[in-house]
């Protein structure tokens, strides 16, 4: 085999994953990081507090075998040990006079004032009625109808009679914690077809009993970043070497300029990527997200992970515990900065119309050269 050298921009579970394929081949491979650490999303830091150290996990946290049918095994493959955990959905919105969550009966009518609103039990009928009739969009899709791929969330929504509860107070909630945006990036203009998809492949339009178990990684997800990386040499590790761009010269090489740049893959491919390139590429982009490392202000003895969530901000709360520590992306409100331990800034795809088209056409790089990246 000729030995090439070989160059992975970006250290996030893609640029790992490439590197730990790289390992027993004889390439020269050299891992470029704009950051000044390793792991993107991956991002396992120390919260203290009076004496004690708890490692806590601010980016990605669980996964579950259905969503990550890869990883999982790769972990495995690599002796890094995963434990079960747990995941729940809850509301709150109006400064907190109405509020929600799924994990039994008790909690849905947490506030008993819910007992007595007509639109929550419409919620509930809906979100029972869609769960099991939304996927008859998936077939439609099967059999081509255009009326059905064209069809907008919202469109079917009031096509099929859906309450503004179970849109204001459900659908649009989940998928905005689900994708980590706020409600205003989930447009109801957004693809009936393709959001049911994502949700049925998520297993979020399961009963309970049927969903998959989440779990997470023992001590932390940095576990899994440090056995790939125990056993690459540091001097093929570029760490605060941000690629501007990547470009082929005249004789074909691909030359990275690494002055003062960006680390976004559009970013980096557009002065020299070729009209199916740009054209795919420029459709995809990301939403800005910072998490807050902090107490529990309320003391309270939290045990799980939860997606928590404001309406009046337009603002996802997804909240992350390990006994009395907490991660909150996007508050309204920061902690204290006496109480806040850490911020760190992170960035999640936006998905959109666009985006979703542009997914179907990766084909075309076949014909078109490939990406240089």
């Amino acid at each position: 085999m000729e030995r090439k050298r070989i160059a992975i921009v970006g250290s996030g579970v893609s640029g790992i994953g490439a590197l730990y394929a790289l390992r027993d081949t004889p390439h020269k491979v050299h891992l470029y990081e704009a950051a000044d650490r390793l792991g993107g999303h991956t991002n396992t830091v120390p919260f203290e507090h009076n004496g004690n150290k708890a490692m806590v996990d601010t980016g990605f946290i669980v996964m579950n075998a259905a969503t990550c049918p890869n990883f999982i095994p790769f972990l495995n493959e690599i002796g890094v040990e995963t434990v079960p955990t747990e995941m729940t959905f809850g509301i709150s919105r109006d400064n907190g006079s109405f509020k929600w969550a799924g994990t039994s009966v008790n909690a849905i009518f947490a506030q008993r004032a819910n007992l007595f609103r007509p639109s929550i039990w419409r919620m509930i009928f809906d979100i029972v009625r869609f769960n099991q009739f939304a996927l008859d969009l998936l077939s439609s899709e099967d059999k081509t109808s255009e009326s059905a791929t064209d069809l907008s969330i919202g469109e079917y929504l009031d096509r099929e009679g859906y309450s503004s509860a179970f849109r204001d107070d459900h659908l649009i909630p989940m998928t905005a914690a689900v994708w980590s945006t706020g409600p205003d990036k989930c447009a109801l203009e957004f693809p009936a077809v393709t959001l049911v998809r994502f949700l049925w492949n998520r297993h979020l339009l399961s009963t309970i009993a049927t969903r998959p178990e989440w779990r997470t990684i023992k001590g932390g997800t940095k576990k899994y970043m440090d056995a790939v990386m125990r056993d690459f040499p540091p001097k093929g590790v570029h760490l605060s070497t941000p690629v501007q761009s990547v470009t082929n010269d005249d004789i074909g090489r691909v030359v990275l300029d690494l002055l003062n740049g960006h680390d976004q893959a559009y970013d980096i491919i557009s002065t020299s990527a070729t009209a199916v390139e740009k054209e795919i590429m420029s459709s995809f982009h990301t939403t800005p997200n910072t998490a807050y490392l902090h107490p529990d202000l309320f003391q309270r003895a939290l045990t799980t992970v939860t997606l928590t969530y404001n309406t009046n901000t337009l603002q996802q709360l997804p909240v992350s515990s390990y006994r009395h520590i907490l991660i909150t992306p996007n508050p309204p409100h920061p902690a204290a900065a006496a109480l806040t331990q850490g911020r760190y800034e992170y960035t999640h795809p936006l998905y959109n119309a666009a985006a979703m088209q542009a997914q179907g056409g990766w084909r075309k790089f076949r014909g078109a050269g490939g990406l240089v990246l």
